[in-house]
């Protein structure tokens, strides 16, 4: 039996773009669609996959020794976590207050004597092979960038509600007339074309409220779904183009996509890297801080991909932009 007007798969429109920013030093801020989960298209590669499982064993020999301890001393996780590296705390009362302060137990033997020696030649193993293995982080900061880089719009220049041009940050992209961009819940669309590093958007409609300096928007397609994805992205640009210090922004990205799909990269197991010193990223960043780098212009085909979190739009109208990380 029909229904008049049913439509079984359609889709609930999303108010806002939910986007991951990632800041690369000495030249821009990068923004990456957030879905809170991986699409088919986000899979990695088999070998990707592979990698992946051995970069995994760590946290897993982690896990699994303190949910040992943790049936063996009768404890909760947190204490069980403080046991295996060696956190034993004790509390002093000072004229000031309670003061915690740490044991100086080695981690590596509070490790050692928890884990036994296989499982602690194994978990030594598996951190080396972690910080060895570079080509993981890059062919995932690859991917990511090519499927989920979105197209940015600053505004500079707070807008009143009723105003008919924007005063944006220098375009990286060019625009064309009917062309839209979204800011929270405000969709504006072009009357004018907008060249790359153009500053002034005009618009066929007053908007409907204020927008405020500094908010960011991002470039939609003509269906109004968030462009994302820089297919002319290649892993020689992930090497040659992103810096690793202050920051390492591919690692800041294989991270992203690790949230995205559903894994905890950081927290008491982050401490292991330090101690061991095997290695993390400072992901610390302050503004005097910045790395020479060369721009990189290339011009892209990004297909549209849904702002909202339930669903994609699969065939929402290709479009090419140019873009520069620099700016």
């Amino acid at each position: 039996m029909a229904f008049k007007g049913f439509k079984p798969f359609k889709q609930r429109a999303s108010t806002n773009i939910a986007y991951k920013a990632i800041p690369v030093p000495g030249m821009t801020t990068m923004y990456l669609l957030s879905l809170g989960y991986t699409t088919v298209n986000d899979a990695l590669t088999d070998e990707d996959e592979k990698k992946l499982d051995e970069q995994l064993e760590s946290q897993t020999l982690i896990l699994e020794t303190v949910r040992d301890i943790m049936e063996k001393e009768k404890v909760e996780y947190k204490e069980a976590n403080n046991l295996l590296f060696g956190i034993k705390v004790k509390t002093i009362q000072t004229d000031e207050g309670a003061e915690v302060v740490a044991s100086d137990e080695s981690s590596e033997f509070a490790m050692f004597k928890y884990m036994g020696r296989e499982r602690y030649k194994a978990l030594l193993k598996a951190m080396a092979k972690k910080n060895k293995d570079r080509a993981l982080v890059e062919s995932v900061a690859t991917g990511m960038i090519a499927r989920r880089a979105l197209y940015p719009v600053i505004v500079s220049k707070s807008a009143r509600e009723g105003a008919d041009t924007l005063i944006v940050e220098p375009l990286a992209f060019p625009m064309a007339k009917g062309d839209k961009a979204q800011f929270g819940d405000v969709v504006v669309t072009l009357s004018a074309n907008a060249e790359c590093d153009a500053t002034t958007l005009k618009l066929t409609d007053e908007i409907s409220t204020r927008i405020k300096h500094n908010t960011v928007g991002f470039a939609l397609d003509s269906n109004g779904v968030v462009i994302a994805g820089y297919d002319g992205w290649s892993l020689e640009l992930t090497k040659s183009e992103l810096p690793n210090a202050p920051i390492d922004v591919a690692q800041e990205i294989y991270e992203f996509y690790m949230s995205e799909r559903g894994m905890k990269t950081d927290g008491d197991a982050g401490a292991l890297d330090e101690e061991m010193d095997l290695g993390k990223s400072n992901p610390l960043l302050t503004d005097s801080e910045t790395v020479e780098n060369e721009s990189v212009s290339t011009t892209v085909n990004s297909t549209g991909k849904s702002s909202t979190t339930e669903s994609q739009t699969p065939d929402s109208t290709p479009k090419t932009l140019e873009v520069s990380l620099s700016g």
